[in-house]
């Protein structure tokens, strides 16, 4: 996912479930106005790739 924006409100911006980490590309994303950015059903926190992106505030 690249270049998108969150609009105020938004609660989490990209929620994901049985996703492989590797295969997670998350680059130049602006997530400010989110109250989470990107969430993992299954309560886990894997590493992937995210580069430039504006994280919540």
């Amino acid at each position: 996912m690249e270049q998108s924006k969150a609009l105020r409100g938004t609660r989490t911006f990209l929620e994901l479930e049985q996703v492989e980490p590797e295969n997670l590309f998350v680059v130049g994303n602006d997530f400010a106005r989110a109250g989470t950015a990107i969430r993992f059903t299954d309560g886990t926190n894997p590493e992937f790739y995210a580069a430039a992106n504006r994280m919540p505030e």
